[in-house]
Protein backbone atom coordinates (compact mmCIF):
# COMPACT_ATOMS: atom_id res chain seq x y z
CA UNK A 1 0.00 0.00 0.00
CA UNK A 2 2.91 2.27 1.39
CA UNK A 3 4.67 1.45 -2.44
CA UNK A 4 1.52 2.05 -4.23
CA UNK A 5 1.36 6.06 -2.59
CA UNK A 6 4.97 6.59 -3.17
CA UNK A 7 4.10 5.89 -6.95
CA UNK A 8 0.80 7.92 -6.68
CA UNK A 9 2.72 10.76 -5.39
CA UNK A 10 5.63 10.95 -7.74
CA UNK A 11 3.19 10.68 -10.44
CA UNK A 12 1.15 13.63 -9.48
CA UNK A 13 4.08 15.47 -8.88
CA UNK A 14 5.46 15.04 -12.15
CA UNK A 15 4.33 17.59 -15.07
CA UNK A 16 3.17 16.69 -18.41
CA UNK A 17 5.80 15.76 -21.08
CA UNK A 18 3.91 16.69 -24.01
CA UNK A 19 5.65 19.36 -25.99
CA UNK A 20 5.73 21.06 -28.88
CA UNK A 21 8.73 21.83 -31.45
CA UNK A 22 9.11 25.34 -32.17
CA UNK A 23 10.86 28.46 -31.27
CA UNK A 24 9.56 28.77 -27.88
CA UNK A 25 9.94 25.11 -26.59
CA UNK A 26 6.35 25.47 -25.12
CA UNK A 27 5.77 22.54 -22.50
CA UNK A 28 2.74 21.39 -20.91
CA UNK A 29 2.54 22.29 -17.24
CA UNK A 30 -0.43 20.27 -16.07
CA UNK A 31 0.42 17.42 -13.72
CA UNK A 32 0.84 14.31 -15.32
CA UNK A 33 -1.73 11.06 -14.77
CA UNK A 34 -1.44 9.24 -17.82
CA UNK A 35 2.21 6.52 -18.21
CA UNK A 36 2.31 5.78 -22.05
CA UNK A 37 2.19 1.68 -21.64
CA UNK A 38 4.54 2.34 -25.08
CA UNK A 39 7.20 4.31 -23.70
CA UNK A 40 8.66 6.02 -20.33
CA UNK A 41 6.22 8.91 -20.68
CA UNK A 42 3.57 10.79 -18.87
CA UNK A 43 1.23 13.24 -19.73
CA UNK A 44 -1.83 14.47 -18.87
CA UNK A 45 -4.96 12.99 -19.94
CA UNK A 46 -5.57 15.50 -22.49
CA UNK A 47 -2.06 14.96 -24.02
CA UNK A 48 -1.56 11.15 -23.30
CA UNK A 49 -4.91 11.11 -25.63
CA UNK A 50 -3.02 13.12 -28.13
CA UNK A 51 -0.21 11.29 -27.81
CA UNK A 52 -1.50 8.13 -28.50
CA UNK A 53 -3.28 9.66 -31.97
CA UNK A 54 0.16 10.58 -32.77
CA UNK A 55 1.23 6.98 -32.19
CA UNK A 56 -1.39 5.65 -34.09
CA UNK A 57 -0.86 7.60 -37.59
CA UNK A 58 2.46 6.61 -37.26
CA UNK A 59 1.64 3.02 -37.42
CA UNK A 60 -0.63 4.03 -39.92
CA UNK A 61 2.00 5.46 -41.76
CA UNK A 62 4.54 2.78 -41.32
CA UNK A 63 1.95 0.10 -42.70
CA UNK A 64 0.93 1.82 -45.58
CA UNK A 65 4.73 2.14 -46.19
CA UNK A 66 5.15 -1.60 -45.57
CA UNK A 67 2.62 -2.56 -47.89
CA UNK A 68 4.08 -0.19 -50.88
CA UNK A 69 7.16 -2.14 -50.26
CA UNK A 70 5.53 -5.63 -49.67
CA UNK A 71 3.65 -5.24 -52.94
CA UNK A 72 6.73 -3.83 -55.27
CA UNK A 73 8.51 -6.70 -54.34
CA UNK A 74 5.70 -9.05 -55.02
CA UNK A 75 5.97 -7.41 -58.52
CA UNK A 76 9.70 -7.72 -58.78
CA UNK A 77 9.53 -11.36 -57.62
CA UNK A 78 7.01 -11.94 -59.59
CA UNK A 79 8.81 -10.00 -63.12
CA UNK A 80 11.80 -11.87 -62.14
CA UNK A 81 10.47 -16.01 -61.96
CA UNK A 82 8.47 -14.82 -65.00
CA UNK A 83 11.76 -13.60 -67.08
CA UNK A 84 13.46 -16.99 -65.84
CA UNK A 85 10.34 -19.28 -66.86
CA UNK A 86 10.54 -17.45 -70.25
CA UNK A 87 13.98 -17.76 -70.78
CA UNK A 88 13.72 -21.84 -70.03
CA UNK A 89 10.80 -21.67 -72.56
CA UNK A 90 12.93 -20.29 -75.11
CA UNK A 91 16.26 -22.08 -74.32
CA UNK A 92 13.80 -25.77 -74.55
CA UNK A 93 12.28 -24.07 -78.30
CA UNK A 94 15.35 -23.37 -79.25
CA UNK A 95 16.62 -26.52 -78.84
CA UNK A 96 19.38 -25.85 -76.04
CA UNK A 97 17.17 -27.37 -73.02
CA UNK A 98 16.32 -31.21 -73.83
Amino acid sequence: MEMQDNQNNSMNTNRCEYSISSADNWQCQYPASYDCPHCPSSFCLKHGLQHQQDLQAAIRRILAEAEVSYNDLTKRRFCFIREILRSMYFMRVGGLFV
